[in-house]
């Protein structure tokens, strides 16, 4: 991923235990660690450059800590208070105002999450921060712990694709369906420092129509689950008329909540229809936020319908549970499909 990612106000740059035992030569080390360190780097500096807050967790165990195979953990001793282990990565440029989080230091808790057993949300919130964007050592473990939690915390939280490694490429495949399913999104890997929003045609997705008897399939493909929603809900406009031939001038809000992600999208498509038959509008743009994997706010722009401009298709009536699915596919594409009654 490619795609330039916004840091503005509201933001913060949080890096997660980039240690040198997490390190090549370290006690612990994730393979190709070291990579994140340049990548990240180019982040603090566009974090600096817009006046972001930059935190950095780590590990700061004892020398007995319960995680240490000595007493019966999964790990050798690593990342103990006060040793060069323990340090961060030499090359990382942190600022010397940088929010320094120690986690792991109570001998008898193990602690992967930088909120678990911190101040890190109350501190978050003290300097007003909306969104984090987060990358470090290891995906599977802390990455993905502390990502789970600052979603619980109510943070829209976004993962640096290539700012992170993992121990074990299954585990990193688990990481990320769990992450994205639980509302943060992945996004690409390089920063652009602006206060505007990340605008649609920033965004890499796609969607596509399946058969499926006399019904139409609708498919989007995004980077995450959102790009997917926002996709499949073009693909649904597609149904009736082309969505280029939609004028994005007038802008409506869509929530929903369902059990789960793949309950949320076809709630999300029926929004869209009601909105679409009761309104007589079509929707070219779509913007999407996922909460906590089964909480959906969107803001959808639209034009009312055309019967001069907008022909060629037919009339939906229903996105069903047919075919159904939501996930994020070996490559890392997100999809989300269903069959659409007309």
């Amino acid at each position: 991923m490619t795609a330039k990612s916004q840091l503005g106000r509201g933001d913060a740059l949080l890096l997660v235990d980039v240690q040198n035992d997490f390190c090549t030569g370290g006690a612990l080390a994730v393979p190709d660690g070291d990579g994140v360190v340049p990548i990240l780097n180019r982040w603090i500096a566009a974090a600096r450059r817009v006046g972001a807050p930059i935190f950095a967790s780590r590990c700061w165990h004892p020398r007995a800590h319960v995680s240490f195979r000595e007493r019966g953990g999964p790990w050798p001793p690593h990342c103990i208070q006060g040793t060069l282990g323990a340090e961060y990565h030499p090359a990382l440029e942190l600022p010397s105002d940088v929010g320094t989080v120690n986690k792991g230091s109570d001998p008898d808790r193990d602690d992967y999450s930088a909120f678990q057993g911190t101040d890190l949300a109350a501190r978050l919130r003290c300097q007003g921060v909306r969104r984090l964007w987060v990358g470090g050592l290891a995906l599977e473990y802390c990455v993905r712990a502390t990502i789970l939690d600052a979603v619980r915390e109510g943070f829209e939280t976004h993962l640096i694709s290539g700012a992170t490694r993992s121990l074990k490429p299954d585990g990193a495949r688990r990481a990320l369906a769990e992450i994205v399913a639980a509302g943060a999104r992945i996004e690409g890997d390089e920063p652009a420092s602006s206060s505007a929003a990340w605008g649609p045609e920033q965004r890499v997705k796609r969607w596509e129509h399946f058969p499926h008897g006399a019904d139409v399939g609708v498919r989007g493909l995004g980077r995450s689950a959102e790009e997917a929603f926002e996709a499949a809900g073009e693909a649904l406009t597609a149904i009736v008329a082309d969505p280029q031939s939609v004028d994005p001038q007038s802008r409506l809000e869509v929530r929903c909540n369902a059990p789960d992600t793949e309950l949320l999208f076809v709630d999300w498509l029926n929004a869209l229809l009601y909105e679409m038959v009761t309104r007589k509008m079509l929707f070219s743009r779509f913007e999407v936020c996922i909460r906590g994997g089964n909480r959906l706010e969107a803001a959808v722009w639209g034009e009312s319908l055309d019967s001069g401009r907008h022909s060629g298709g037919v009339e939906p009536k229903g996105a069903t549970y047919t075919s159904l699915r939501v996930g994020c596919e070996p490559d890392g594409t997100w999809l989300a499909q269903c069959v659409v009654d007309v």
